[in-house]
This record gives C-alpha cells, sequence and structure tokens, in this order.
C-alpha cells in the first residue's frame, strides 16, 4: 500500500535547522513534502486532515508531550493510522513527565480514543507504538490541498489561500511568508520578518 501513495507529506518542527536539513535530505521528493516551522503542541490543522501521522524520537522533548499527542490525534482521520516512538529503559528516567511506560502509554492512547495499539521493541531505547483511530476513512472525493487543511494560528480560520509565494489568511488577512520552501508560522520569525521589511 505504501508504494500506491499518492499524496502530500507534511513535516512540521519548532527548529528552523532541523527543517532546512529535512528538507535538504529529502529534496528528491520536494514537489510532494511540505515543511511548516510550527510548534506540535497546537497543531495548524483542520479536525481530522491526516490520513497517517508519525512522531518518532520526538515526544519527549517537547514540553507537553500528551497535549502534542492530543493534537496528533485530532488531526487524525477516522480510519487512520498513527505510528510513535515511545522512550523507555535508563534514558526515560532523566526525563520525568514526558515518557512512560508501555502499558501506561497504551492507556493513555485508549483515553484519547485510539485502538488496536501495538507496541514492539526498537532500537535500543525506544519502542515503536502504532495506533489507529476507529472508523471508517470515506473515500477521497478529489484531492484535497495541504493548504485547505491548514488553519490560521492566530484567528484559527480555515484554509489559507497562496498569495504570490507565501499564504494569506482570508480570516485575519495575515501573511504568512514561504521561505526555501519553509512555510513559516511561528511568531518570532514573522516579528523579525516584518522588522526587517520596514528597515
Amino acid at each position: 500500500r505504501l508504494l500506491e501513495f499518492q499524496g502530500e507529506i507534511v513535516g512540521l518542527d519548532i527548529s528552523l535547522g532541523m527543517l532546512q536539513q529535512a528538507r535538504r535530505k529529502a529534496a528528491q521528493h520536494d514537489s510532494r513534502v511540505v515543511w511548516l516551522w510550527k510548534n506540535a503542541q497546537e497543531l495548524p490543522f483542520s479536525d481530522a486532515a491526516f490520513d497517517a501521522i508519525t512522531c518518532l524520537e520526538g515526544l519527549e522533548f517537547l514540553p507537553r508531550p500528551w497535549q502534542a499527542l492530543g493534537e496528533m490525534v485530532r488531526v487524525l482521520k477516522p480510519g487512520g493510522a498513527m505510528l510513535i516512538s515511545n522512550r523507555r529503559g535508563l534514558d526515560a528516567t532523566l526525563m520525568p513527565g514526558r515518557t512512560c511506560g508501555g502499558e501506561r502509554l497504551r492507556e493513555l492512547l485508549g483515553e484519547l480514543g485510539l485502538e488496536c495499539v501495538e507496541i514492539k521493541q526498537w532500537q535500543t531505547y525506544y519502542d515503536l507504538v502504532w495506533a489507529s483511530k476507529p472508523g471508517q476513512t470515506s473515500p477521497p472525493d478529489g484531492v484535497t490541498e495541504w493548504n485547505e487543511v491548514l488553519t490560521c494560528p492566530a484567528c484559527g480560520a480555515d484554509g489559507l489561500t497562496r498569495q504570490s509565494k507565501d499564504l494569506l489568511c482570508q480570516g485575519c488577512l495575515r501573511l504568512y511568508p514561504v521561505r526555501d520552501s519553509i512555510v513559516c508560522l511561528e511568531g518570532d520569525f514573522l516579528r523579525s520578518l516584518s522588522g526587517a521589511q520596514r528597515g
């Protein structure tokens, strides 16, 4: 089934440097990958936007990993699959409140509404955790563009439209720059960008 996948992939990270590195590594797939500079605590997407979600070696580094996990479940379509990693062993004890044992994680995922949770050892200090969202994904009624499921971080309006190279929110008329194929949704960058334009 993976070989049949014809959709787009959206990568999101709070680190601009990591996004730039990922973009370079995935350059051969440039036409199918979209990069967003944004934190994962409040994902800028409408509900049930994605067929699959993955977060590998990342949850334990987020300030509120369980909130981010809830956001991932929110944007996952019914019938969709989630793949995350769960840090375990000695490393996990050094991150209190940001990791949990496999059975507790299974409970948390169940509380978030996921089912068919499967946990398998992966590498030395991680488990791979698969889960699915109950329901049946309806057949697509056409191609959904990634910017159609993107919501404005400032006002929450659905669907940002392309404005030249950038994205424009029709709700609050905020312009989100796209630089080097990375959509910039973080406030600090927007302030420094507007300040640079004034100077």
